[in-house]
């Protein structure tokens, strides 16, 4: 038998319907060493014996297989009490999850002398997997923490042996995922000082004494020697002080301050030190839902502490994504930016094929500092997001200024692509709002007070002054003579010089000209007007043929000449 655990481990994260897989390879295996039962009605398992893994080894895989069979179906099921936790189905889940160390307690029996030292630590950390599972589904604190921690110490020794880098990821992921969290929450319930270093902590409880203490001392000598912490035990920031209870957190918090000190970083060194403080907030979060699940108040000290430590490390993490930004902008900034065409005016000396950069890729360089001025700004609103920050009346009124600065060097960035292109209207529109941010942000020295950087922008004054005699130069060169009045049209600016503008304000002509005023109310009005020579008319007329019709009549009509 070689590698059971392994064997299991990469068996259940192939992504396959595990439960069928194993049911046909148990029926296979029995059927192969004759142990089937044809006639259900009088099933009695096949008690597995050390004489029978000695004469066929298959019968230990049997064993594994039942474990794995009884352990799918627990899963199953687990899986359904999810959207239907009925009683009975939480009893399902511990009875096979039972049924599985039973069966794994009898393989490593069955093994105890005829396997390897490392088989026989890979079937005992398999056991204990199962124990830990089951009473962590049964929510018995107290009596998970002896079997994860005794499987934690295992997987740690059996990691020294994995032959390459992706079976030690396995037995890695399995302290990760399972392990770590359930005994995170157990700790928390049973240890009253509530410091979790899982690692020190679970070797405390393991005896060396013990089987399983001299198996694994003989797989690592130094399995069970307790590390000697190494980190911060206490932060302080913004004169909040907070004790690091988890020994991750400290060490990693600890690593992360030694290369933030570090004078010349590049671009690589960044990109290490964020992944650090990326890994100290997770190694946080994690703590702060342990101590959720461990039912610990959110006003304790504990979890108030963990959130200052939280704020602490996001921070700093923020503060080393802004430095690394601005070191990415130095880059883009020292390219050189001498266009070919504005060369040939000035200079008719040839000009180095380094320095011939056209207008397109000035542009596109102008587009990578505006994204970069926006990834800092952004940074800072998150800082100023933080918990606790906005209580903090001086970094919230640096870092507002700090944030004022980078949106006017951004602003005055997308003002110079505008610039380039010749468009000096809104070039000047973009520069003039980045000066009056760049105002509000005021003398004081807001980098000691947060940190980061401020940019001075001193160029904008003079940029602005240029912008605006461009804009009225280019104003100058569109005028035209006023053919009418400035009174006339009062809608739109006049395009003229200031004398033609100043003598066509008003029309001084005191010739009479034909004006229509309101000709639609003279139009209906005409109706309502009387004239009374014409009405006289029109009625004398009416009355002498009203007197014609009258004589005529129907015998006058036919007669009528």
């Amino acid at each position: 038998m070689e590698n059971p655990l392994l064997t299991v481990l990469s068996h259940r994260t192939a992504g396959i319907e595990y439960r069928g897989v194993v049911t046909k390879r148990l029926a296979t295996l029995k059927r192969r060493l004759g142990v089937q039962t044809k006639n259900t009605k009088e099933y009695s398992p096949k008690q597995v014996s050390t004489e029978d893994v000695v004469q066929d080894a298959r019968f230990a895989q049997l064993l594994l297989l039942q474990a794995e069979r009884a352990w799918a179906v627990s899963q199953e099921t687990a899986s359904i009490l999810e959207t239907n936790g009925s009683a009975g189905k939480r009893k399902r889940v511990a009875s096979k999850l039972t049924k599985a160390v039973q069966y794994a307690m009898a393989l490593e029996q069955s093994v105890s002398d005829t396997q390897s030292d490392e088989v026989r630590l890979q079937i005992a950390t398999y056991r204990l997997l199962l124990e830990g599972a089951l009473y962590a589904h049964k929510k018995q604190w107290q009596k998970l923490v002896q079997p994860y921690s005794a499987a934690r110490v295992g997987l740690s020794a059996l990691i020294t042996l994995a032959k390459d880098a992706e079976e030690a990821e396995l037995l890695a992921d399995v302290i990760s995922t399972q392990i770590d969290p359930a005994l995170g929450v157990a700790l928390l319930k049973v240890s009253p000082d509530r410091k979790l270093d899982l690692e020190n902590a679970s070797k405390g409880y393991v005896d060396a004494g013990s089987d399983f203490g001299k198996l694994v001392e003989k797989i690592n000598p130094h399995a069970l020697e307790v590390d000697e912490a190494h980190g911060l035990d206490e932060i302080e920031w913004r004169g909040h002080q907070a004790k690091i209870t988890d020994p991750d957190v400290a060490r990693t918090v600890s690593n992360a301050l030694t290369q933030t000190k570090a004078e010349e970083k590049t671009i690589s060194d960044y990109d290490t030190l964020l992944s650090l403080w990326q890994s100290a907030n997770d190694l946080v979060k994690e703590e702060l839902e342990r101590f959720e699940l461990a039912g610990i108040a959110a006003h304790d000290d504990t979890t108030q502490n963990a959130h200052i430590v939280l704020t602490f490390i996001n921070f700093h993490m923020l503060q080393q994504r802004i430095e690394r930004d601005l070191l990415l902008l130095s880059e883009v900034s020292q390219l050189k930016t001498v266009d070919r065409k504005d060369h040939a005016k000035t200079n008719k000396e040839k000009l180095p094929s380094a320095l011939k950069i056209s207008t397109h890729t000035r542009l596109l360089q102008l587009k990578d500092s505006v994204r970069l001025l926006g990834n800092i700004v952004q940074s800072v609103d998150e800082i100023l997001n933080l918990a606790g920050v906005s209580n903090d009346s001086s970094l919230v009124s640096a870092l507002t200024a700090t944030k004022a600065a980078y949106r006017a060097q951004k602003l005055a960035a997308i003002g110079a692509s505008y610039d380039l292109v010749g468009d000096y209207k809104n070039a000047l529109a973009l520069n003039s709002k980045a000066l009056q941010l760049q105002q509000t942000v005021g003398d004081a020295d807001h980098a000691a007070v947060t940190g980061i950087q401020v940019p001075k922008n001193a160029q904008l004054v003079a940029n602005t002054a240029r912008l605006q005699a461009l804009e009225t130069i280019a104003q100058r060169l569109t005028e035209k003579p006023l053919n009418h009045p400035v009174s006339d049209n009062m809608d739109s600016y006049p395009m003229a010089t200031a004398s033609d503008t100043a003598h066509n304000i008003v029309e001084f002509d005191q010739r009479l000209k034909p004006v229509l005023v309101k000709p639609v109310f003279f139009d209906i009005a005409y109706n309502y007007v009387d004239y009374p020579a014409e009405v006289q008319a029109v009625e004398t007329a009416k009355g002498g043929e009203e007197q014609k019709t009258k004589k005529s009549g129907f015998l006058g009509g036919l007669f009528r000449k």
